[in-house]
């Protein structure tokens, strides 16, 4: 069995601006397989991905940013670190899990919000 972390939860604010079916306090899970992938697709993108990835629950607890994935299935979770960050959460019937993290420039995240694909938290 894969070994899974909580690394944060689903705050109300969250499920009612996004309309997710989930209760408050619901886990956000990460999967110990997750980092490899983030390291193998991302890791060369961060100053210190050690000290980003650490970051992980503080980004989900407090972001500074969240938006729906257009194709529903995830939420984005940015955190105005020293690189834009941003954590993807995706939503399942069961629970939320991490998917991937990576940097977001100035310029997309401009891009996100424009386009209403993010919102301020």
């Amino acid at each position: 069995m894969q070994k899974v972390t909580e690394v944060g939860k689903f705050s109300q604010e969250i499920i009612t601006e996004f309309g997710l079916s989930y209760n408050e306090n619901d886990p956000i899970i990460l999967a110990k397989n997750r980092k490899k992938h983030m390291l193998k697709r991302h890791g060369d993108e961060f100053a210190d991905f050690e000290k980003t990835y650490s970051q992980i629950p503080d980004i989900l607890t407090t972001p500074d940013y969240v938006g729906l994935h257009p194709d529903g299935k995830s939420l984005q979770f940015v955190k105005l670190l020293e690189e834009n960050t941003l954590v993807a959460v995706r939503l399942d019937p069961k629970n939320g899990s991490v998917r991937t993290m990576y940097p977001l420039t100035d310029n997309k995240l401009k891009n996100y919000l424009d386009a209403k694909r993010m919102r301020k938290m």
